[in-house]
């Protein structure tokens, strides 16, 4: 074995002695500081804990993928999530799932964009939440107590898929209706929270034309989830960071900041970020211009929590039976589709929507109607990317008035219009919200909650509502929406129909039914038959536009493709 033995000559020697003094007398002058700040502030200066300090952040755990369902007959089989079900009985859907030790003592929190019907989550046997009913956003927070870091947990999903006359929503009752999805509709996530973090981010635009700007106010809800450390003290102070892109080039960036401001342990702030885009792009389906926006929770220098979005600037107003969109009368040229999205998650889903919006675009429409439930999140986000507008609306389809009677289900469509409203609020697309779909909206205590619920939207949002209906004289309840839709399927679109009511425009639904056992078996094939009835449909939907256009007014119109019903989920050919 060979030993290099490294000697230090003397003149190496002169060079870090007076080094090594230098350092001594460092040491030195900083043990004195240390003893200063104490003597003069009363409390100790930098202490190891805090110039090592790095405050944990926000990571999602996504728990799609293989889960365990259980059957009526108990047994187990493996399924994917998000999963739709068509069982209408109780079901069990469970997943193991691992949490870092490093996370230890930290808050989680479950979420989904929906999961349908009614039911409970447990984690690691004990129940977390309950399940109000209906594929309506959900979260809720998970205290750390619950969980096994470092180790396995289980979460339990138990779904009671039974629907009733009387309070579900959709009720079961549904005359040519559609049978929804049930299950994990939409993806599960679970996030670890950091230890302060954006609880939740609106943005919202206004346009001034006459000032030929935009204001655009950022409001955020900060929350404190852990401690810090308690030498820290005067120091956990947070800003918030509010940063607009208005072009291309690196310079054009708004930013605003907030802070510092103080915030207690669990405790909540919310902040109004105001600023000013000048010259700005507008919003339309013909023009979907965005902004980026990046919402940041800072302390110090360093972030504790982001969030990226995007906003548009635009505005709707209903001006003498017409739509205005950005001061220009806008024609609405809609078409119903009842979502083919539920059960589908990653790359499917992406490629779902991608391919709905062009075949819907493609027909020349601005428009979509989601019949019959909240649409899904990722939808709206790529209509405003896209652009198209949509008309979102809750599941309260064919009540009477004895429905509207009872506690249980007028509180249950009030909750699920909240829920609808702030999911998808800060998004261009959403053209206005619906209260109700061929209702018996004109007996009094129907009345009684379209008034509550047309409030309960407006107190959410600026858009306009919305009301679906089939009565043959709807006058009684013009004072309640902003404008209707009018169920005119299987009548002829000159059939009296007003396209203005109390100075709110009137769209009516267009539709054809077409009975194939009108069309000879003889010589045809059941896919030649079926041809044969869309094309005496397509006939009737341009005799019906026909008619329309020839009108003297008209604020556009929304079409439904009847004979394209195929299935439990039917879909827009």
């Amino acid at each position: 074995m060979r030993v290099t033995i490294f000697q230090v000559s003397r003149n190496h020697e002169n060079m870090i002695r007076p080094a090594v003094r230098i350092s001594s007398f460092l040491t030195r002058l900083f043990s004195f500081v240390l003893v200063l700040t104490t003597v003069l502030t009363g409390r100790p200066g930098l202490t190891a804990e805090e110039t090592t300090y790095r405050p944990a952040q926000r990571h999602a755990i996504a728990l799609d993928g293989t889960w365990k369902l259980a059957t009526r007959d108990n047994t187990w089989r493996n399924v994917v999530v998000p999963i739709a079900i068509t069982d209408r009985n109780r079901l069990i859907l469970q997943k193991a799932f691992l949490l870092d030790g490093k996370d230890r003592g930290r808050k989680l929190l479950l979420s989904s964009p929906g999961l349908n019907y009614s039911g409970v989550i447990r984690i690691n046997d004990q129940i977390i939440t309950g399940l109000p009913g209906g594929a309506v956003p959900f979260s809720t927070v998970i205290e750390p107590e619950y969980v096994n870091f470092g180790a396995e947990n289980t979460v339990q999903v138990e779904l009671d898929n039974r629907y009733d006359a009387r309070t579900t929503l959709p009720l079961r009752h549904r005359p040519l209706g559609w049978s929804p999805a049930n299950g994990l509709v939409r993806p599960v996530t679970l996030t670890v929270l950091p230890d302060a973090g954006l609880e939740k981010v609106d943005v919202h635009t206004s346009w001034q034309p006459e000032k030929n700007s935009a204001r655009l106010v950022a409001e955020v809800t900060v929350r404190q989830y852990h401690p810090l450390p308690d030498s820290l003290g005067e120091n956990a102070e947070y800003t918030l960071e509010v940063s607009v892109i208005t072009g291309t080039r690196r310079r054009d960036r708004l930013t605003v900041q907030e802070g510092p401001f103080p915030l207690a342990s669990g405790a909540r702030r919310m902040l109004d970020i105001p600023l000013t885009l000048p010259r700005p792009a507008l919003w339309s389906p013909e023009n979907p211009a965005r902004y980026p926006v990046t919402v940041r929770l800072l302390h110090g220098e360093q972030v504790l929590d982001e969030k990226k979005l995007s906003a548009g600037v635009r505005s709707i107003a209903l001006e003498e039976g017409y739509f205005v969109l950005n001061g220009r009368r806008y024609e609405i040229r809609g078409v119903d589709w009842i979502s083919s999205l539920d059960g589908l998650g990653g790359q499917k889903l992406a490629d779902e929507i991608t391919r709905v919006i062009t075949k819907i675009k493609s027909l020349g429409a601005n428009t979509v109607r989601v019949v019959g439930s909240p649409p899904h999140p990722q939808f709206v986000e790529k209509c405003s990317e896209k652009g198209l507008f949509v008309l979102a609306e809750i599941p309260v389809y064919y009540a009477t008035e004895r429905h509207f009677r009872q506690k249980e289900f007028t509180e249950k469509a009030l909750g699920a219009i909240s829920a609808m409203v702030r999911a998808a609020r800060n998004q261009p697309a959403i053209l206005a919200w619906g209260l109700a779909i061929d209702a018996q909206d004109t007996a009094p205590a129907s009345r009684d909650w379209l008034e509550k619920a047309a409030t309960r939207a407006r107190s959410l949002d600026d858009r306009p509502v919305y009301l679906v209906t089939r009565s043959p004289d709807f006058s009684a309840i013009s004072d309640i929406p902003d404008f209707f839709i009018r169920d005119v399927i299987a009548m002829p679109a000159d059939a009296g129909l007003p396209a203005v009511l109390s100075g709110k425009p009137v769209l009516p639904l267009l539709g054809a039914f077409v009975n194939m056992s009108a069309i000879s078996r003889e010589g045809n094939t059941r896919e030649r038959r079926f041809f044969e009835a869309e094309e005496l449909q397509a006939d009737e939907l341009l005799r019906q536009l026909r008619a329309l256009s020839s009108r003297e007014q008209h604020a556009g119109y929304v079409l439904h493709a009847l004979q394209d019903w195929r299935g439990d989920q039917p879909f827009l050919a």
